[in-house]
């Protein structure tokens, strides 16, 4: 009798809450009614931009979010200008007095223009304390590849001046020219095929502690073959054994992520790998193109399509525990569920095994503990179990 009276009394109380939640919203909802409408916010003042005016950069770079239409045409207009006129631009801006955030921002848009016209008069403006955080490293970069590709001897000489000069000294991370790195790595990129003496010099002259990150701002899904090869041979005689590794393998992601498996393993054999080195591209690229694979469900083809990859890459390596590695692997995007229905597919117990002995299981006890059971190696099996357990420490 005591159990009916506690439901009976539990459930009035919920149906009392239930009664004043309803009336509290209903009487809300008549005060919103009540309440008068917040006027429309007045607009923020829009700066004209007419074909052929003058420009107001105070008043531009006094506007908190210019509009797409005062965008679009501030790009008209300053396509209108000169050299000279978008230079004066330049220094105008630089001498207002407004956070040097909001001069740079407005600054590279004038800099994107000048470098249709005139790319070294635009990179000679950007580079001037360009290792401050704050700045667009995107322009530098963007602006030198195009003049790199069109006039590379110009752009190179160009380069070699702000060194000379000690305009790209490094006044980032470490003491180290993140501007200087990546411009240098576009050097590398478009010379490699065609010059490997003199970008072998290139390097020879570098500071040793810029060379890898100068390596690590290439382009080598842009080499081509014969690119490749003269590039593999400069790391591997530039950087250490275990820094040549994470260079080439950081080469062989740039093309998964760009290009096709195919590609990809054209790469690989352009770089002429030692077994250590394939192991390390594989051990750098662990779920092949799984994680570039976007508005779909991954499907059994795209496994199969990792695992050919993984065969021209390593063919010493075993695909079974290789596979599984990659199925766990959270970089892959495959939701458990699926990833253990692959696992299963394939009927390999050294798949399965290394599938269930990989990552956290903690999130996916249940399951894991059920999928256990069709480990037939008693001691695999032990061990996957053991690593359920909370406490668990390893091995």
């Amino acid at each position: 009798m005591l159990v009916v009276a506690i439901g009976t009394a539990w459930t009035a109380s919920q149906r009392h809450e239930l009664a004043t939640l309803r009336r509290d919203t209903a009487e809300m909802r008549q005060r919103n009614r009540e309440i008068p409408a917040t006027p429309a916010a007045e607009p923020d003042t829009v700066v004209a931009i007419t074909p052929g005016s003058p420009l107001d950069w105070a008043a531009i770079l006094s506007q908190p979010k210019p509009g797409t239409g005062e965008v679009s045409a501030l790009g008209k207009r300053l396509a209108e200008m000169s050299e000279a006129e978008l230079l004066a631009a330049l220094s105008d801006i630089e001498r207002l007095d407004f956070p040097n955030i909001t001069k740079w921002t407005i600054g590279g848009v004038v800099a994107k223009a000048l470098a249709a016209k005139n790319p070294e008069a635009a990179l000679t403006y950007l580079v001037g304390g360009f290792d401050d955080p704050a700045r667009g490293l995107g322009l530098l970069r963007e602006t030198f590849g195009k003049w790199q590709k069109d006039d590379p001897p110009a752009a190179v000489a160009w380069l070699d001046r702000q060194i000379a000069t000690g305009n790209l000294d490094g006044r980032g991370i470490n003491g180290l020219s993140r501007s200087r790195a990546e411009l240098e790595g576009l050097v590398l990129s478009v010379n490699l095929a065609n010059d490997p003496a003199e970008m072998r010099r290139r390097v020879e002259a570098m500071p040793d502690d810029l060379r890898f990150s100068a390596f690590q701002w290439t382009k080598p899904a842009e080499m081509g073959s014969e690119g490749l090869r003269n590039f593999a041979n400069l790391v591997r005689g530039s950087l250490s054994a275990e820094n040549s590794r994470i260079i080439l393998g950081q080469a062989v992601t740039s093309t998964l992520i760009l290009k096709t498996y195919a590609e990809a393993a054209d790469a690989v054999n352009a770089l002429q790998p030692t077994a250590d080195e394939r192991r390390a591209v594989l051990e750098q690229n662990p779920t092949g193109r799984l994680p570039y694979i976007y508005g779909r469900k991954m499907g059994r083809a795209d496994i199969d399509e990792m695992r050919g990859w993984f065969t021209a890459v390593a063919p010493a390596e075993d695909l079974a525990k290789v596979t599984g590695r990659a199925l766990a692997n959270n970089w892959a995007g495959i939701p458990f569920d699926q990833a253990a229905g692959f696992a299963l597919d394939y009927d390999s117990q050294e798949m399965l095994a290394t599938f269930l002995e990989t990552g956290n299981p903690g999130a996916n006890a249940p399951e894991v503990r059920a999928l256990a059971e069709k480990v037939i190696d008693p001691d695999r099996r032990a061990r996957i179990l053991r690593r359920l357990d909370p406490n668990y420490l390893g091995p």
